[in-house]
């Protein structure tokens, strides 16, 4: 039992084993498994072991200080006595959100907490009966079977490659894995999960080939092999299946290192319960005028009858900002070698922040900017708490966020293409994951034949009212979707991918702390051209240092001594 959650050990009903399966069980339930839970918290220490031997065996109340012990036993004794609604399926915080929602009214809107706690009430009883009122599913009659593990083995003769990837791309590799052992008889593919790796560079370690969450970074290069000339000779695989934002991110100095593999692309989330008359609904032709203007007229009430016509989603207002400067054509830096340089009183950057700056100010909860420092660190929830509960009409789906899929009377997301403007995609607006040849590998063809078929065998568009949109990188092997809004948003992407693609800049000494407080300090009313300027100072002071051989950390605090950005 850890706090609010049990955690255990499950049989399919379809297994034809279950004896052995049994005896697998039984072994685990007699093991002490805490170390196999992570947390950076140091949380692993009170997950309390189910079986009293284990605990008893391991010493774990032993280790406790009295008040720990008392605290984990009351724990225990009320979660086997309380009753807690068993909704299984629906927003995972349907019955605290209406509270932090009252809770932040009376704190920030001095709401009176009777007021507050029935709106909660109401919120709560709203939410739940839509859920019960969902259609039942009909039961399959028929019963499920596991299916007979297919057997593993490389053929005699056969090249055996090792193939890494992390957790989040298992699932979508792993069955065209199987597949490709049991089709090819010369290549052997062993399949290699990685836990620990933190960059490209860390994944070639063992491994011939592999794939990544995340394109190269300049110093990542030197590690991977430049896949252009196995491009450029093979016909069944040429660059230009890949749409140029997509394969641009793996570009530098005139090599491909890497392929794209899927990619994650932003889309618009809207709350249809809230446009009124006379407010169209958001399209591929939107700007981002088009957007502060729909943002500006949803916009209405006051105290716990705001509502807001953009909000953030995720609370990474930072990745926002970036979004927005993409759309105007702006960047935070030109040049290259010596002369790249902080590009912040730039035309475009300003206007791109000063569009910023009146969408939050004028439509949205967020008075702020947080995540560029330690002092900000923690995204703003505040949007999404809004958007849960039917009080924001536009926002931004650029990563997985907490929003719920049950819609409700006032809650009934949908999803449109996001407003690119004129620009197009950036390669920060994307998040693309990619096949990797290590630079010195025995197997570099038995490798590029399976970067091939994994590259072929993907082709499944996942959408969602509140989640970005998610495509392999050949955008060819996608059928159009049957859903008008959702083939909407994928021809407005497909479209968007035809525009030329805006290089990358793979340097890294952009500390782009400066900027973003810039930004934060004119949202909460300083003067957005004398802090731009200010900031842009600071910057080329810092690359200065940089440039002259000091460590980034030490670089920050002498151009600042109030520097509080995070460590580069």
């Amino acid at each position: 039992i850890a706090p609010g959650t049990t955690r255990g050990y499950v049989m399919s009903g379809g297994t034809q084993h279950p004896e052995a399966a049994w005896r697998w069980l039984s072994f685990l339930s007699r093991k002490d498994v805490r170390g196999l839970i992570s947390d950076t918290n140091d949380l692993a220490k009170f997950v309390i072991p189910a079986r009293r031997s284990v605990a008893e065996g391991t010493n774990f109340w032993g280790r406790l200080d009295p008040e720990a012990r008392a605290a984990l036993e009351a724990l225990i004794q009320q979660r086997a006595t309380a009753q807690y609604p068993d909704l299984p399926g629906l927003y995972n915080n349907w019955w605290y959100q209406p509270l932090r929602d009252a809770l932040s009214e009376v704190i920030e809107q001095k709401a009176p907490p009777e007021q507050a706690l029935a709106t909660a009430q109401a919120t709560f009883e709203q939410q739940r009966n839509a859920w019960l009122a969902r259609p039942t599913p009909t039961p399959d009659p028929q019963p499920f079977v596991v299916a007979t593990p297919v057997p593993n083995v490389a053929a005699a003769g056969a090249t055996r490659i090792k193939f890494g990837v992390t957790r989040s791309l298992e699932n979508q590799v792993r069955a065209v894995a199987e597949r490709f052992n049991q089709e090819q008889q010369a290549i052997f593919l062993e399949l290699r999960i990685d836990s620990d790796s933190r960059s490209v560079s860390d994944m070639t370690s063992g491994n011939d080939c592999f794939a990544w969450p995340a394109p190269p970074t300049a110093a990542d290069t030197a590690a991977v092999l430049d896949l252009q000339p196995l491009l450029d000779a093979d016909p069944n695989l040429p660059g230009s299946d890949f749409p140029a934002p997509l394969l641009a991110p793996f570009q530098h100095a005139g090599g491909t290192f890497g392929l794209p593999l899927r990619v994650t692309v932003p889309t618009l989330g809207y709350n249809q319960a809230l446009f009124t008359a006379g407010v169209a609904t958001p399209t591929a032709t939107w700007s981002p005028d088009d957007l502060l203007r729909a943002a500006q007229q949803l916009s209405s009430g006051s105290g716990e009858e705001r509502r807001y016509g953009y909000a953030s989603a995720s609370g990474d207002l930072t990745a926002e900002v970036d979004f927005w400067l993409a759309r105007f054509g702006a960047s935070l830096s030109s040049g290259s070698g010596d002369g790249w340089k902080p590009t912040f009183t730039d035309p475009k950057t300003v206007a791109a922040t000063r569009f910023i700056i009146t969408l939050l100010r004028e439509s949205s909860p967020h008075t702020a900017l947080t995540g560029y420092s330690s002092a900000t660190r923690f995204n703003d929830s505040r949007g999404s708490e809004l958007i849960g509960a039917g009080r924001v009409a536009l926002w931004l789906n650029q990563f997985n966020t907490g929003l719920p899929d049950s819609p409700t009377a006032s809650y009934s997301p949908a999803i449109g293409p996001p407003p690119l403007g004129s620009e197009g995609f950036s390669p920060d607006d994307l998040e693309v994951s990619g096949l990797y040849i290590k630079v010195v590998t025995p197997h570099m063809q038995a490798c590029w034949q399976w970067l091939k078929t994994l590259s072929n065998s993907l082709n499944q568009l996942e959408a969602s009212p509140n989640r970005p949109l998610r495509l392999p990188a050949r955008v060819a092997l996608v059928a159009l979707p049957a859903d008008p809004a959702t083939a909407s948003v994928f021809n407005a992407t497909r479209t968007a991918f035809e525009r030329p693609a805006r290089p990358r800049v793979l340097l890294p000494e952009l500390n782009p702390y400066w900027f973003y407080r810039a930004l934060d300090r004119a949202l909460q009313g300083g003067d957005l051209e004398q802090e731009l300027a200010d900031a842009q100072f600071l910057t080329e002071q810092y690359l200065a240092c940089v440039r002259g051989g000091e460590e980034a950390a030490t670089c920050a605090t002498q151009v600042d001594p109030t520097y509080d950005g995070f460590s580069q």
